[in-house]
């Protein structure tokens, strides 16, 4: 039989509930029960929606991107050997004045200059130090939005005094050679480091063509350009549903937690 195990009070004085009733049980208050209740539910709506909200996010946030919209952006195709230095255009570019590779020691076979080790794997590109050696890729957005343009610049290290500049011009042309940015910059640095540089801009799909171009004269300072790259810019809308999902995702596993101590 099952019995009550609450206290008792009879004729003022309260009687502790009896040890020897095994099977008695005191009532759940209304209230208790409501409660639980109420955070089971919660518990459960975001154990269920948690994971679809943020698949949901992902999928956003890849489909706003376009992989490699660039081909070769760092320029390690074709593999050179090490300390080659060669007049031939890297994989997917247009023009340039010679792809080279360094050797260990900053030398090149044929050259007196010493150069900075590559920012991203071992080879990069140089522009050369006039206008005809200018460096092109064009490509293709499919999907409209707002994309960062990044890459690095420098120079040899023993640049001597009285050439320590090395100006040039990186710009963005529609199919129609209409100018969408351009933007003149110096890649010389006192200190030998690569220096990042990155822009950012509005796109509509079509086709574009992307330039660095060296503004220096004839036997001046060689400007060398490494990790170039093109990304989309996630928007602000799916940036929050990302940010949503982890947080749902967070929560649930607190109440997993919180279910598995109150067991």
């Amino acid at each position: 039989m099952v019995q009550n195990c609450l206290p008792t009070t009879k004729l003022g004085i309260t009687f502790p509930a009896p040890r020897d009733r095994p099977f008695c049980f005191a009532p759940l208050r209304k209230e208790a029960i409501m409660t639980t209740d109420v955070r089971s539910e919660r518990g459960f709506a975001a154990h269920i929606a948690a994971p679809y909200i943020l698949a949901f996010a992902m999928l956003a946030f890849e489909g706003s991107a376009q992989a490699e919209i660039l081909q070769n952006g760092s320029f390690e195709a074709p593999i050179l050997q090490v300390g080659q230095l060669t007049p031939t255009s890297p994989t997917g570019w247009t023009g340039g004045g010679f792809h080279m590779r360094p050797a260990a020691d900053g030398t090149l076979i044929g050259d007196s200059y010493i150069w900075p080790q590559a920012p991203m794997g071992n080879q990069y590109a140089d522009i050369g130090n006039q206008p005809a050696f200018a460096l092109s890729q064009t490509f293709l957005i499919t999907t409209p939005g707002e994309y960062l343009f990044s890459w690095y610049d420098n120079t040899a290290l023993n640049i001597v005094a009285g050439q320590q500049f090395a100006p040039y011009q990186v710009a963005l042309t529609d199919a129609s050679a209409s100018v969408i940015f351009s933007h003149a910059l110096d890649s010389y640095d006192a200190n030998g480091n690569w220096q990042s540089r990155s822009i950012s801009h509005t796109l509509d799909p079509g086709s574009f063509t992307l330039s660095f171009t060296s503004l220096n004269q004839p036997f001046r300072t060689d400007t060398v350009i490494d990790a170039v790259a093109i990304t989309a810019v996630p928007e602000p809308q799916t940036i929050a549903l990302v940010i949503v999902g982890v947080i749902l995702v967070a929560c649930t596993k607190g109440v997993r937690l919180q279910n598995a101590g109150d067991a």
